[in-house]
């Protein structure tokens, strides 16, 4: 999904979502220009909010690389609530890949607005 500045239509940054089962984990990203400015919270928490209505999942799950301070601040805003630090994963050529995944928790009747804890925030 795009994020686009409301004046002028350009492009932003984006946010993906994957579907595994019962849970939806997501991804953002934002262009440098687009940084500091609540963007990636307010989206990120829209499309939560959306996911949760629409498709009533039991978890929503996203992942930052380790001591990305900014990402995890957007995370913790949206309601997210960190996990803990998974092992590190080698990918072939060496390049080696720190997460720490985030979790929001949403029950299986009725799912947690993300925003309720975004906005208290």
């Amino acid at each position: 999904l795009l994020v686009a500045d409301r004046a002028t239509d350009m492009p932003l940054g984006g946010i993906r979502l994957f579907l595994h089962g019962d849970a939806v984990e997501f991804g953002y990203w934002l262009g440098p220009q687009a940084r500091g400015r609540g963007l990636a919270t307010r989206a990120l928490t829209m499309v939560a909010d959306k996911v949760v209505a629409e498709l009533h999942p039991r978890r929503l799950e996203l992942r930052t690389t380790r001591g990305n301070e900014p990402s995890e601040r957007v995370a913790a805003r949206a309601g997210f609530t960190l996990i803990g630090p998974e092992p590190p994963i080698e990918y072939p050529g060496g390049r080696v890949s720190l997460t720490t995944p985030n979790c929001a928790v949403t029950a299986s009747t009725n799912a947690v607005e993300t925003s309720a804890a975004a906005s208290s925030a």
